[in-house]
């Protein structure tokens, strides 16, 4: 929608005011799906002053989420996740010895390099007390499927690079966990979001905080609707509405006062409904005390690597073990697996890591492995030892088998950014002006279309169901989570169409971007499948906003206000935002 130059000088030269600068007129008109123009003329009737550029004078609603600083020394063995070479913590974490951190196995899918922990973190601006470490190896729950956000065995331990010195959390165990009823007094801690307007969190402090909650019933949890698939003892629930934790405290200590008087952790932050106005779901430490022994016990190796995408065909890893315990680590009968089932088509090449592992020594197995069938999977190498609580010793490889898009694929998306596009055994094709899936997919079939390295921005695009059957389905997957599914009928409202626009935020440098259409067991159609077209790459708007208010500041000499023409682009945009979300 273009608002014609005759309105905008009427509307200028009414409120005397400077118009809209170029650029916020590009991004109000990028985002564009909506008639804005009687919010426009709206908010121009609140007010003809400058727009302060704070949460308190935006028309953004705060909530506090509860919860005050933390004493400090009351928490030494607090630990923070921070990018590598900085101090803006993205998750928290607990000392479970000199060399190992337990946190959340959300919090890193990563690579060793892209982060550090700092222990004994209170205060983020002073850090003298606080050591900066480095990551050598991250052990995450063989069960935790980084696809869902479920919460599921949401753990993993960090292997620090060296030793460092001090307290260790007391973990809590099952003894404990029995003495929980309704409403018994917990407390967390973290550097997370103090307030959220629904949207997003803001508002992290550089001061560690904490906040008492109470412990809710996994009956009582389930009663909201965001937990109500919550299943297994691996979890539990803890907090209220204005008392709860938020963005950025993930992989944190939830504590109880025992009958011991002693603070021993019963959980770790793991998620929150969206708005961080409920209770929330953290993962409950008494059911992991062997995994975490077995894992904290001295025997050092890369226990999984993401592979990516890879091409079918013959390829080979050696896994490296080192003994850094004070006792004999036995290693014995390796197994092959390819997604559970022993494969033979996975060979051991060399093996030197037979019987006994002394203490201080290390040992290599070299293995073959040939991928046969397109479609994402898992090769595991078990060991059975008799020195583990669990009795194995587990190293994996998760990969993503695919191939290359056709050239008519490729031609068509050549227009995007730097990207690479794949498929698996059913391609996606171009029809005319349209990009689709598969022809003639059998029932229980699916078909999909990946596009790697796909830079940061909003991808957008019209998408045209072509079935009639209720279940056939589009679900779209960013960076391996699960985004969303489209089908005819939206289960949420109830309502039935074929035809939609969806844009996707791609917040990564470079991003990983699967749409999978499947056609339902139960589908009666005939070529089952979905159109996508009109399919734009641009900026993220908050990268807009930003590039906005820098350009501002430099045209004001630094000043702290925004002028009103852009203060009034800003609001459209929000106002956008909210009728989309809607």
């Amino acid at each position: 929608m273009v608002i014609p130059d005759k309105i905008l000088f009427t509307i200028c030269t009414t409120y005397n005011m400077v118009p809209i600068p170029t650029k916020v007129w590009e991004l109000i008109e990028v985002s564009m799906k909506h008639n804005i123009l009687s919010a426009v003329i709206g908010t121009l009737l609140l007010s003809s002053s400058p727009l302060i550029a704070s949460g308190t004078d935006s028309d953004i609603t705060t909530r506090i989420i509860g919860g005050e600083k933390a004493q400090p020394n009351d928490w030494p063995y607090m630990v923070s996740l921070v990018r590598t070479g900085n101090n803006d913590p993205f998750c928290g974490g607990t000392l479970l010895s000199q060399q190992h951190v337990l946190t959340a196995a959300h919090c890193v899918i990563k690579n060793t390099a892209d982060f550090e922990v700092l222990t004994n973190a209170y205060h983020m601006d002073n850090l003298s007390s606080s050591t900066r470490v480095g990551i050598k190896n991250i052990y995450i729950h063989p069960a935790y499927n980084k696809n869902e956000n479920a919460g599921l065995n949401d753990i993993a331990i960090l292997e620090l690079t060296n030793t460092v010195d001090g307290t260790a959390v007391v973990r809590g165990n099952h003894a404990d966990f029995t003495q929980l009823t309704d409403g018994s007094p917990m407390k967390a801690i973290g550097f997370g979001n103090r307030q959220h307007n629904g949207t997003y969190g803001f508002d992290a402090p550089k001061v560690l905080h904490e906040v008492s909650l109470p412990f809710v019933s996994m009956d009582e949890c389930k009663k909201i609707a965001t937990y109500k698939n919550l299943k297994g003892d691996g979890v539990l629930c803890a907090g209220q509405e204005g008392k709860t934790i938020c963005q950025g405290d993930s992989g944190g200590p939830l504590f109880f006062d025992s009958n011991l008087g002693v603070k021993r952790q019963m959980g770790i932050t793991s998620f929150t409904k969206k708005g961080c106005t409920t209770a929330a779901v953290f993962t409950n430490v008494s059911h992991y005390q062997d995994w975490i022994d077995d894992h904290i016990k001295g025997l050092s190796y890369q226990q999984h690597k993401d592979l990516g995408i890879v091409l079918l065909g013959t390829s080979s890893r050696t896994f490296v073990f080192t003994n850094n315990s004070n006792e004999v680590i036995e290693l014995k009968n390796p197994t092959l697996l390819n997604n559970g089932e022993i494969d033979h088509s996975l060979t051991i090449l060399s093996n030197s890591c037979i019987g006994n592992l002394a203490v201080g020594k290390q040992c290599e197995i070299s293995l073959i492995y040939t991928l046969e069938e397109y479609g994402q999977g898992r090769m595991t190498l078990e060991f059975k030892s008799d020195a583990f609580a669990e009795g194995k010793v587990s190293a994996w490889l998760d990969y993503d088998a695919l191939r290359t898009a056709t050239r008519d694929v490729k031609n068509y998306l050549a227009f995007l950014p730097t990207h690479k596009a794949y498929g698996s055994d059913k391609l996606w094709t171009v029809e005319g002006k349209f990009l689709r899936s598969a022809q003639d997919l059998e029932k229980d079939e699916q078909s999909e279309l990946i596009l790697e390295n796909v830079p940061r921005g909003e991808l957008s695009f019209t998408y045209n169901i072509q079935s009639d059957s209720l279940l056939d389905s589009l679900t779209i997957y960013i960076n391996d989570k699960y985004e969303q599914k489209i089908r005819i009928r939206n289960l949420l409202t109830d309502e039935y169409t074929k035809l939609g626009y969806l844009a996707l935020e791609l917040t990564k440098e470079n991003n990983k971007v699967r749409f999978v259409y499947s056609r339902s067991d139960l589908s009666q159609q005939q070529d089952s499948h979905i159109q996508l077209y009109d399919i734009k790459h641009q900026k993220l708007k908050s990268d807009l906003i930003n590039e906005i208010l820098v350009e501002q500041a430099k045209n004001s000499g630094g000043g702290g206000s925004i002028g009103f023409g852009t203060g009034l682009g800003l609001f459209a945009l929000m106002w956008m935002r909210r009728s989309r979300q809607q």
